[in-house]
């Protein structure tokens, strides 16, 4: 799995943050936050 992939499944599943405060720490749009966990959760399948 990509490092941002990763990392935005952990921060949305793990620590539980909301979608705006993941995006403040990655540094991207909320739409490219929801594509990184749909490619993480499809890779975890």
């Amino acid at each position: 799995m990509p490092v941002q992939q990763k990392q935005a499944f952990i921060r949305r599943y793990y620590q539980r943050l909301p979608f705006k405060e993941i995006t403040e720490l990655m540094k991207i749009k909320i739409g490219t936050v929801k594509a990184h966990l749909f490619y993480a959760v499809r890779n975890l399948r």
